[in-house]
C-alpha cells in the first residue's frame, strides 16, 4: 500500500468519514491521477452496459403489456403464439351474455363472409401443439362460432385477435405510452447516469498517521533550554493564525491555504446590545451596549475530528466585548514625578515578571515630532486568567472581573496625525478635530483627526464549554474540562481521544493569545492607513476589530489541532510531547500517533472515491450484463435441436463457456507464447551463428594476409625469394 507524507492511499485503502451518511461514509483514498483513471473506466463500463439496460427495459415493457392483457409474457418469438391461444381460450370460455367479446368475433366473421357455425365445442391447440378441448363442459353458443375457427386460430391467431376493436385500442394505447416511457427512461436515465457517476469522487479529505504527531511544547527542563525557546512556537503560530484568518475568514477563500482544513472556517454569529459582561458598571454604553460573537453549539467534526456520532462532542465558544469607561478614576493625566506627561490607566495592577506596576498601562500625552518613525496605531493587551496567576499579567479591579471567565483589555491609541475622510465617533478610533487641506490650488477638502494620544480601552470576556451531546446540557466550562477528562469516559478510549483532541483545539483560547506578538499590526484600522491621508473607517470600527480578533481565535483552533496531528513543531529544539500516556492503546505506537489517525484534513493531491458507489456501479453493470443474457435450459436446447438440428450444450452451459473462454484460451495463448519464444530463440541463434561465422572468416583472412606479409618481409631481408619450401631448400643446397 503506497504511502506519501504519512498518508495511506490505494485502491484498498479505505477510511470511514463519519460526517457523511452510511452509504457515503466508506471512502477509497487514491491520488488524483488514479481517481481520474477509475472514473474513466467506470464511464466505459457504463457505456458498454447501456445495451444490456435496453434489453432489461424492453422485457419490462413487454411484461407490463402482457400482464395488462392477461397473457403469459413471451420469452422469445417461438413462445408468443401459445400465449395468444391461451388468451383466446379464456375469452371463448366466458358466458354468452351481452358483455361477451365473442359477439365482436361473430361480427368480424360475418364481415369476412363466413357463416356462423352450428357445430359443437371447439378444439383448441394446447401449448404442445396437440388438439385439446376447452375446459368448459358447456360449449359456448354455437351461433357465435364458425367452422373455420380452429384453422384461423392456428394460422392467424395474433392477427385475428388484433382485429377485436376493444383489444386493439387497448393494446395500441398501452403500447404507445409504455414505449414513450421506455424511451424517456432509457434516454434520460443514460444521461443522468453519465452525469452523476462522477459524483463518487467529490472530495479530497485524508486521514493521517504522522510519526511526528504530538503536543510538542518547549521543555524548560532541557539542559540546553533558552528563555527564547518559550516564545518561538507561540510567535510562529500567531503569525500563521493571522495569515489564515486574513486569507480565509475575510477574503473570498480563493487562496490555496483555504483548502487545508476539513472545513474552511468555523461558522459564528453576532449579537448586539447584549448585557455588559463585566461584574461592575464599567461598560461605556451602560448595562446593554456590549457586542457578542459566538459559534453556538457546534459538532466537533467541524474541526476535523473524525469520530462516530456516539463518540463526538459539541462545543461553544463566545467572546463579549465593550468599550470601557475612560473617565476618572480609570484614566488620569500626569502622575508621579517619575512618569510626567503621561496618561495613567488604572483598571488593576500590572504584573511585569516579579515587579508589580500599580497602573495597568501608561502612554505619553504628546506625539513624537517625527511622523515617519511611528505607526498609525499602537496596541497593548493585558490578560487575567482566573485561578492561573502564571498565565495572567494583571489583576483587575472588582468591577473589571467577569466571574470565572478570562478578561482581556486592549489599549489602542493613535500615535500621530492620521486624517480621516469622515468624522469618527468611535470611542476607540475617534476623529473629532477638523482640518482643511488643499491638494490642488482649486480644490479644498476637509479632514478629521484625533488630537489626543489617550488610548481607547476595549474590554473582552472569553469563555467556552464542551458538551457531551447535542442537547447542550451537562457541559463543562474552561476550568472544569480537565477534571472531566480525568474522570469521565475511562472505559471508552476512542471517546477520550476525541475529547482530548477538542481540548487541544481550545487550549489558550482567549483573545490575548492571538495578539500577544503581532499587536497593532493585525488591526483592520492599521491596515487601512495609507501614510497620513485618507483613512476610511467603519462608524463602529471597534466591532470590526472584535470580529477580526474572534475570527483569529477560531483560526487558532483549527491550526492548533492541525499542528498536533501533523507534528508541525516536532523538529524544533528542546521540545517535549505532553500527550497523556493514558491515551496509549494496545499497540506499540505512541499515543500521539494513534490519536492523529482521528484527524482529517484536505490534501489536493488526493481524491476520495465512494467505496460503496464504486463497487456498486461495477456490481450493477455485471448484474445487468448477466441478467440480459438468455440462460440455456434443457427444454430450450431440446427445442433448438428439433428446429435447427444444432445447439444442445450440456446443462453446465456457463461452466462450458468459462472453460472455453478462459482455460482453453489461456492454454492456446500459452502455446502461442511458447511457440513464439522458440521461434525467437531460433532466430537469435541463427543470427548469432552468422555473426560468429563472419567474425571467424574475417579473422582467417587477416591471418593469411599477415603470414604473406611476413614471408615478403623475409624475402626483402635475405634478398632471395622464398616462393615455397622446395625453392628454399634448393637455394640452400646451392649455397
Amino acid at each position: 500500500m503506497p504511502t506519501n507524507d504519512d498518508i495511506q492511499s490505494g485502491l484498498w485503502s479505505i477510511f470511514y468519514d463519519y460526517d457523511r451518511n452510511v452509504l457515503r461514509g466508506p471512502q477509497i483514498l487514491v491520488t488524483g491521477r488514479t481517481s481520474r483513471h477509475m472514473i474513466t473506466w467506470l464511464a466505459i463500463l457504463l457505456t458498454l452496459t447501456l445495451p444490456c439496460l435496453y434489453i432489461w427495459l424492453r422485457r419490462m415493457v413487454l411484461a407490463i403489456i402482457h400482464a395488462t392483457l392477461r397473457e403469459t409474457p413471451p420469452d422469445g418469438e417461438e413462445d408468443r403464439e401459445p400465449g395468444v391461444r391461451k388468451t383466446l381460450a379464456m375469452y371463448l370460455s366466458l358466458p354468452g351474455d351481452e358483455e361477451n367479446p365473442l359477439k365482436s368475433i361473430k361480427k368480424i366473421g360475418e364481415k369476412a363472409g363466413r357463416p356462423p357455425s352450428r357445430h359443437g365445442p371447439i378444439a383448441l391447440p394446447d401449448e404442445d401443439g396437440h388438439n385439446g378441448e376447452l375446459a368448459n363442459e358447456e360449449p359456448p353458443p354455437t351461433s357465435d362460432i364458425w367452422p373455420n375457427f380452429r384453422e384461423d386460430l392456428n394460422t392467424t391467431g395474433r392477427a385475428f385477435l388484433s382485429g377485436v376493436p376493444g383489444y386493439r385500442k387497448k393494446r395500441e394505447t398501452l403500447a404507445l405510452w409504455l414505449s414513450i416511457l421506455f424511451f424517456m427512461v432509457l434516454f434520460v436515465g443514460g444521461i443522468y447516469a453519465t452525469v452523476r457517476y462522477s459524483d463518487i469522487a467529490d472530495d479530497s479529505v485524508v486521514c493521517t498517521s504522522s510519526q511526528k504527531a504530538g503536543a510538542w511544547k518547549s521543555n524548560p527542563d532541557s539542559p540546553d533550554f533558552l528563555l527564547g525557546d518559550r516564545f518561538v512556537i507561540d510567535e510562529d503560530r500567531q503569525r500563521r493564525v493571522w495569515a489564515y484568518k486574513d486569507a480565509c475568514y475575510n477574503g473570498d477563500q480563493s487562496d490555496l491555504s483555504c483548502e487545508t482544513f476539513y472545513r474552511t472556517l468555523i461558522p459564528s454569529t453576532s449579537e448586539v446590545n447584549i448585557s455588559c459582561p463585566f461584574d461592575g458598571d464599567i461598560c461605556l454604553y451602560g448595562k446593554f451596549g456590549a457586542y457578542r460573537r459566538t459559534t453556538g453549539l457546534l459538532d466537533s467534526n467541524i474541526l476535523g475530528i473524525n469520530a462516530p456520532a456516539s463518540k463526538i462532542f459539541h462545543f461553544r465558544k463566545t467572546m463579549d466585548c465593550s468599550p470601557l469607561r475612560m473617565d476618572s478614576p480609570y484614566i488620569t493625566p500626569g502622575g508621579p514625578p517619575v512618569f510626567p506627561n503621561q496618561y495613567l490607566y488604572d483598571y488593576g495592577p500590572q504584573l511585569i515578571g516579579d515587579f508589580t506596576d500599580p497602573n495597568t498601562y501608561r502612554n505619553p500625552m504628546e506625539w513624537k515630532p517625527d511622523f515617519d518613525d511611528i505607526t498609525p496605531y499602537t496596541l497593548w493587551p493585558v490578560v487575567y486568567v482566573p485561578g492561573a496567576p502564571a498565565r495572567s499579567n494583571f489583576y483587575p479591579l472588582r468591577e473589571v472581573t467577569a466571574g470565572n471567565k478570562v478578561v482581556t483589555l486592549f489599549f489602542i491609541s493613535t500615535a500621530g496625525e492620521y486624517f480621516h475622510v469622515l468624522e469618527s465617533h468611535d470611542p476607540i478610533f475617534p476623529a473629532h478635530k477638523s482640518i482643511p487641506y488643499r491638494f490642488q490650488p482649486d480644490k479644498r477638502s476637509l479632514f478629521w483627526y484625533n488630537n489626543s494620544t489617550r488610548a481607547g480601552v476595549l474590554g473582552c470576556v472569553d469563555s467556552h464549554e464542551i458538551c457531551p451531546d447535542s442537547t447542550g446540557k451537562g457541559c463543562w466550562g474552561p476550568f472544569d474540562i480537565q477534571r472531566a477528562f480525568d474522570e469521565k469516559f475511562q472505559d471508552d478510549l476512542a471517546r477520550r481521544r476525541a475529547f482530548y483532541l477538542l481540548i487541544v483545539a481550545l487550549e489558550d483560547f482567549y483573545a490575548w493569545k492571538v495578539v500577544q506578538y503581532p499587536q497593532a499590526s493585525v488591526l483592520d484600522a492599521t491596515r487601512r492607513a495609507r501614510r497620513f491621508v485618507g483613512i476610511r473607517l467603519h462608524p463602529e470600527q471597534w466591532k470590526i476589530e472584535v470580529d477580526g480578533i474572534f475570527n483569529a481565535t477560531l483560526a487558532a483552533m483549527q491550526i492548533r489541532i492541525f499542528d498536533y496531528a501533523r507534528g508541525t513543531y516536532r523538529s524544533h529544539e528542546n521540545v517535549i510531547d505532553s500527550t497523556p500516556s493514558s491515551l496509549k492503546g494496545a499497540s506499540n505506537l505512541n499515543a500521539g500517533i494513534e490519536i492523529s489517525k482521528m484527524f482529517k484534513f484536505r490534501n489536493s493531491a488526493y481524491q476520495n472515491v465512494s467505496a460503496i458507489g464504486f463497487w456498486a456501479i461495477i456490481a450493477v453493470c455485471i448484474i445487468l450484463f448477466v441478467g440480459s443474457r438468455r440462460f440455456s435450459t434443457s427444454e430450450r436446447r431440446k427445442e433448438l435441436i428439433e428446429r435447427t438440428n444444432e445447439g444442445g450444450y450440456h446443462d453446465q452451459l456457463w461452466a462450458w463457456i468459462l472453460w472455453k473462454a478462459c482455460i482453453v484460451v489461456e492454454f492456446r495463448e500459452l502455446g502461442m507464447c511458447v511457440f513464439n519464444t522458440i521461434i525467437w530463440l531460433a532466430v537469435k541463434i541463427m543470427i548469432a551463428c552468422s555473426f560468429v561465422k563472419r567474425r571467424w572468416n574475417s579473422y582467417a583472412n587477416l591471418s593469411d594476409e599477415t603470414s604473406s606479409s611476413i614471408d615478403h618481409l623475409g624475402d626483402d631481408i635475405s634478398g632471395h625469394p622464398q616462393s615455397n619450401g622446395d625453392a628454399g631448400d634448393g637455394a640452400h643446397d646451392d649455397f
